[in-house]
């Protein structure tokens, strides 16, 4: 399980947000086309959530676009600006079929986990969660069932201890949640 997963922030979601045209075999470019302005906005506050997470456990901020800045040298201050602008990402075409590794890989080994550990942290994810629970009606598969958990990882006596520290818990009780958009209200 790692939190800071490329693959589990973009694809289920790019994929969830563009399914049908997925589903008929439409050819478009996954990234330039199939990530709009619109579907970034999402990606932006998946990552919010995730950085939630990340404060109370006391780690840096999870940001794709310093992440970009590092693998690409390519230095933009919003999701949609960067991925538009890696040219890596240009020709990436969607995948013909629905259920694909974006789902089947990402949703059970990433953002399962992700949501597992936000609820034993008592933080609320509803867009992660939405996406986990979409991306198992699309499939047909329960991902949360069949993903990875903090129980079932046996993390939770380590992650305990890793919120022990004063500060830490602080920053547990005062968490703030950005409510900027209709989705968060």
């Amino acid at each position: 399980m790692t939190l800071s997963n490329i693959g589990m922030l973009l694809h289920p979601t790019i994929s969830l947000l563009n399914a049908s045209a997925i589903d008929y075999g439409k050819d478009f470019k996954f990234y330039t086309e199939g990530a709009t302005p619109r579907t970034c906005e999402i990606l932006e506050f998946i990552q919010n959530e995730i950085n939630k997470i990340f404060k109370i456990l006391g780690l840096k901020d999870f940001r794709f676009c310093n992440w970009v800045n590092k693998s690409y040298g390519v230095q933009k201050k919003c999701i949609y600006d960067a991925i538009q602008t890696i040219k890596a990402y240009e020709n990436i075409t969607a995948p013909k079929h629905l259920i694909t590794r974006y789902f089947t890989e990402d949703v059970p080994t990433g953002l399962v986990p992700v949501s597992s550990l936000a609820k034993f942290l008592d933080i609320k994810t509803p867009i992660i969660d939405s996406v986990i629970n979409l991306s198992s009606l699309l499939c047909g598969i329960d991902f949360r069932k069949e993903g990875r958990t903090i129980i079932g990882l046996d993390l939770e006596e380590f992650i305990n201890k890793r919120i022990k520290t004063e500060e830490l818990i602080n920053l547990r009780t005062k968490q703030e949640i950005p409510t900027n958009s209709i989705w968060m209200e």
